[in-house]
C-alpha cells in the first residue's frame, strides 16, 4: 500500500512506465470554474495519472480538479484519452492558466 500512498501524494513531472495500482475509490471531478461536478470511480492510479469510470458517458472538461474524499486527495488533471464512460487522465501541478471550461474531444479508441 506504500505505492498507493506515493501515487496519491505525487504532484510533480510525468514519469512514464510507472506502476499502476488497482483501486475502487469514489471520486468527484470538478470543473475549474466550480460550476459542475461529475461523480466517478478511480479504477487505477499511478504517480502520473489514473483511469476513471464515470457514472455514464458524460462530457467532462478537458482540465479539472479530482477529489477523492476517502483519501483526502485533491489533484488537478488533464484528460488524455476517453472511451465512452472510461477516461484516462494525467495529473498536473496546479490549476489551468488558460481556459477554465471546454468539452473533452473524443480521443482515439483505447482498449480496456
Amino acid at each position: 500500500m506504500a505505492h498507493l500512498s506515493r501515487a496519491l501524494d505525487y504532484q510533480g513531472e510525468e514519469r512514464r512506465g510507472c506502476l499502476r495500482i488497482r483501486t475502487l475509490l469514489a471520486a468527484v471531478a470538478h470543473d475549474e470554474g466550480a460550476t459542475g461536478a461529475w461523480n466517478c470511480v478511480v479504477r487505477n492510479v499511478s504517480v502520473t495519472g489514473a483511469r476513471l469510470e464515470l457514472e455514464k458517458p458524460l462530457p467532462l472538461p478537458a482540465q479539472f480538479r479530482l477529489d477523492v474524499p476517502s483519501k483526502n486527495m485533491r489533484r488537478f488533471a488533464v484528460v488524455v484519452w476517453r472511451n465512452s464512460a472510461v477516461v484516462g487522465i494525467r495529473f498536473r501541478a496546479g490549476p489551468a492558466k488558460s481556459s477554465r471550461t471546454g468539452v473533452t474531444p473524443q480521443a482515439p479508441h483505447r482498449p480496456h
